[in-house]
């Protein structure tokens, strides 16, 4: 379970930067970036651990 978190914790920062980066390169705000950056963040962390936990077809 250990390994399993530090792969959320992982993928989490890469997806994070990765859309902050690109709102940024787009000409959002770095306040849009940020708001977009986390909620996606947490959007995409759920239901990860949503499809391993209960199998979801998502």
């Amino acid at each position: 379970m250990n390994l399993l978190k530090n792969f959320y914790v992982v993928v989490g920062v890469i997806f994070f930067v990765f859309i902050l980066a690109m709102g940024i390169w787009l000409g959002f705000g770095w306040r849009e970036s940020l708001l977009a950056a986390a909620a996606l963040t947490v959007v995409a962390i759920v239901l990860e651990w949503l499809r391993n936990t209960f199998g979801l077809p998502l």
